[in-house]
């Protein structure tokens, strides 16, 4: 026999052996992308050839030809090692896009459409469907916008944070290639807010989009209904105080402190130095607040108990009313006359120097509006 490697037998079988659909597209394209290409190919590529061989075992015989003899020789090019099959995968993010490619296994595709598909849909995935995934779709299950793209050659779909971490992990497990562009975004979720952010929820904002750390499962649904590359003030307020996380570490402990208080926390936020007011007006200014400054009036047994236990200037002399920002500064006494004018839709948030308990007996109706909005007890 003349031929020297089972290179020279491929030709032969594709023109002389009626092979099933299949069979025959299996070797059609090692032949086209590896043998022709002096490529080597995997060892489970070679174990597949080996048994498309011996199943036309009679077909051979007829041509006069032992499959015996077609296995005893070797690939041409020899077999590609895992170390240079992990060079041709990737795990990358280009352009708010996610793309993913690793050596062909059926128990890896699988693996990535388990991870793609949730039946209990516990983590954040998407409505969007398109041509490319379809035949994956095995219900009306929502799903991530994530797909096998014929074309590319690759899986690839839209940024999600979710998803993002959990290729992360699947890249590192099977020995996928990670791109620098996911090198980045991992160094920065992780190596540059040192070791608390191993153990303690919290918001990060990293290349212009919002991360939660440690975050866990219950949480993932409501976190879906929040644009995480809107990285507005109020955008990151509402994130933190529907999941009661805390913000970006990059944040002053006061605007922390403002941005998560809410009616049913004791904590209160302390007027008295020029920092802590210029820090209030920053938070109002940027977050667009429209509020509501209630004080109880000076023939209130409440203004009394609060007049006695008081120095501060900021409150007393009510120097917010002459903030020139961006939002309307409104300030109630607690007499039935006046309660009548306020028009609730025009305002989002209650700052007073009351406890709701206090404020739901000294004007409930503001009480119950605060517990519906943004509520902040100064001193």
């Amino acid at each position: 026999m003349l031929e020297q490697y089972r290179d020279d037998f491929v030709s032969f079988i594709l023109a002389d052996v009626r092979l099933n659909r299949y069979d025959n597209k299996f070797i059609s394209n090692i032949n086209k992308k590896y043998i022709s290409q002096n490529r080597p190919l995997t060892i489970k590529q070679s174990e597949v050839f080996d048994v498309i061989v011996k199943k036309y075992t009679k077909q051979l015989k007829t041509l006069q030809v032992n499959y015996n003899d077609i296995l005893a020789l070797k690939w041409k090019n020899g077999f590609c090692s895992e170390a240079e099959l992990a060079k041709y995968s990737y795990f990358r993010c280009i352009d708010n896009e996610m793309q993913l490619y690793f050596k062909f296994s059926k128990d890896d595709i699988n693996e990535v459409r388990t991870l793609i598909y949730d039946d209990k849909c516990l983590f954040l995935n998407k409505n969007n469907s398109n041509k490319y995934n379809s035949e994956f779709i095995v219900s009306d299950n929502e799903k991530y916008n994530f797909y096998w793209d014929k074309l590319a050659k690759m899986w690839r779909g839209e940024f999600n944070v979710h998803l993002f971490r959990t290729l992360y992990d699947f890249a590192k497990k099977h020995n996928i290639k990670l791109d620098k562009s996911v090198i980045d975004i991992m160094h920065g979720t992780i190596n540059h807010f040192g070791s608390k952010y191993l153990w303690e929820t919290q918001l990060h904002l990293v290349n212009n989009r919002l991360y939660v750390n440690c975050i866990a499962e219950t949480m993932l649904n409501t976190l879906n209904n929040f644009d995480l590359e809107d990285t507005t003030d109020i955008n990151i307020e509402n994130i933190c105080t529907t999941l009661s996380i805390k913000p970006l570490s990059l944040y002053t402990t006061a605007r922390s402190l403002l941005m998560t208080l809410i009616p049913n926390q004791s904590n209160m936020f302390d007027t008295k130095s020029k920092h802590s007011q210029e820090e209030l007006y920053n938070y109002l200014k940027a977050t667009g607040k429209r509020t509501i400054f209630y004080l109880p009036t000076v023939r209130s047994k409440l203004w009394n108990n609060f007049m006695n236990n008081s120095d501060n200037d900021f409150i007393n002399k009510r120097q917010m009313r002459n903030w020139d920002i961006n939002c309307v500064i409104n300030q109630y006494s607690n007499n039935n006359i006046e309660r009548e004018h306020i028009s609730y839709e025009l305002f989002n948030t209650v700052i007073t120097t009351l406890g709701i308990d206090e404020l739901m007996l000294s004007f409930p109706e503001l009480g119950k509006f605060a517990m519906n909005n943004k509520f902040i007890r100064i001193r």
